[in-house]
């Protein structure tokens, strides 16, 4: 057991030169992975898998890499808040698979996974935006008959749409990175890679998916600083003119007569008027959705309902509040059955079902995570790609539950880049001789 090695870097170079053939495996596995889970859900459960078993198999060769990792504080809260989740089962309806959670149980697993093939990250994060960048070529091929996402919906397979907005904004982060960051045919590979993405995060126009673009373009370029000051906007204007291109594409496409003929038919004021009435039922119905979570979570305030609580004991608040005001049946009429299990905000879910214990886990995971990472980001560049990828998870926390799919696989690498530095700065301090 090499013990005296310093930082995480140097033990994951030491793992890798013990179990040379293992590490090429776990690699390619991981790379397979990366791509996969951008695509298909049936395949990104065949790859984890396969991950899984690898990791495992490593275990006798080079159990002594994980200790930079399992030393890590937050990893322990994040196994505080598994055990405290699986415990809130015992006095839960706990409807099972139905239910969402607001971190999903392999955000505990992936990270071990992953981390002994974290010393080369760029890799497995190359191959996740080329997934995303293919996906998103997939999805505008399928949609440019018209159809849009009727066709992609009818295709099985392919990941859900709700999914999807996140993948196609992660890959188009991942893209301005490597703008950013790579040089020559890396740079020019990340431009062509990003003008699919761009299209898809264009096509879909969420409130939340493009906040989040946003969001996730800014945290690479601000931190940290480009060694060269013109280049920074040299790059952004590379992005816009990406992004000019993509949209060129879709208003050459079928798919653009459709969206021309609904634009025509909101010229009538009637029609006008059901389009004001959907966007703000739909609006009002996140809020709604709010007040229901905030009234539930009170009648259990500090232990919670247990797991599946909320989705069970909102049915019964719906009724009694449409008898107090028929008017709020419009809110729940709009909105699909399958979306009415959750309170759409992660923290707050967390403390319907698992009261104060569950919510203050999951708040210092995900913030703790959040101010290590823009620690880090001042001198890392890498780092600030973590933070880029971490904060379009953030962006949804307060309007969703982020699911095991592409937010669960980003915040598992942010973890594991967190990681890759965590620790080594003070270790160094330590090992320098006294004077």
């Amino acid at each position: 057991m090499p013990s005296a090695l310093g930082s995480p870097q140097a033990v994951l170079d030491a793992a890798e030169r013990a179990d040379p053939f293992g590490h090429a495996l776990h690699l390619a596995l991981a790379l397979l992975w990366a791509f996969v889970q951008s695509i298909t859900n049936a395949g990104e459960g065949i790859a984890w898998g396969m991950l899984l078993a690898i990791a495992i198999l490593r275990v006798p060769k080079v159990w002594w890499c994980w200790a930079p990792a399992v030393r890590d504080p937050l990893w322990w809260v994040m196994v505080a808040w598994f055990a405290w989740t699986s415990l809130t089962s015992a006095w839960g309806p706990d409807l099972g698979a139905s239910t969402p959670s607001p971190i999903p149980d392999r955000w505990l697993f992936t990270p071990l996974m992953l981390w002994p093939v974290m010393g080369r990250p760029w890799l497995v994060l190359g191959a996740m935006a080329i997934g995303g960048a293919a996906h998103s070529c997939a999805t505008l091929v399928m949609s440019w008959n018209g159809r849009g996402w009727g066709t992609y919906g009818d295709v099985r397979g392919l990941s859900s749409l709700m999914m999807t907005q996140w993948q196609f904004v992660s890959a188009f982060v991942l893209c301005v990175a490597g703008m950013r960051w790579m040089t020559g045919i890396g740079r020019v590979a990340a431009i062509v890679a990003m003008v699919p993405c761009a299209v898809a995060v264009w096509i879909l126009a969420v409130r939340t998916v493009l906040a989040a673009a946003v969001v996730g373009v800014m945290s690479v370029f601000l931190r940290p600083r480009p060694h060269v000051r013109g280049a920074g906007w040299a790059f952004v204007g590379a992005g816009v003119v990406a992004l000019l291109a993509g949209s060129l594409l879709v208003v050459r496409s079928p798919a653009w007569a459709r969206t021309q003929d609904g634009l025509e038919a909101a010229r009538d004021l009637r029609a006008q008027d059901r389009i004001d009435a959907a966007v703000g039922v739909a609006s009002g119905g996140r809020l709604v959705l709010v007040r229901a979570a905030c009234e539930i979570g009170l009648e259990h305030p500090v232990l919670g309902g247990g797991a599946g609580w909320f989705a069970a004991r909102l049915p019964q608040w719906t009724l009694a509040e449409i008898a107090r005001d028929p008017r709020e049946r419009q809110y729940f009429d709009a909105w699909p059955a399958g979306q009415l299990n959750n309170a759409h905000s992660a923290l707050l879910h967390a403390w319907v079902d698992g009261g104060i214990p569950s919510a203050s886990l999951l708040a210092t995971l995900l913030f703790g995570l959040a101010w290590r990472l823009w620690t880090q980001s001042r001198t890392v560049p890498l780092a600030s790609v973590a933070l880029a990828l971490y904060s379009i998870v953030l962006v949804n926390v307060p309007f969703g539950i982020p699911t095991t799919k592409a937010p669960g696989a980003l915040i598992a690498i942010c973890l594991a880049i967190s990681w890759l530095g965590a620790g080594s700065v003070p270790r160094a301090r330590i090992l320098q001789p006294k004077p």
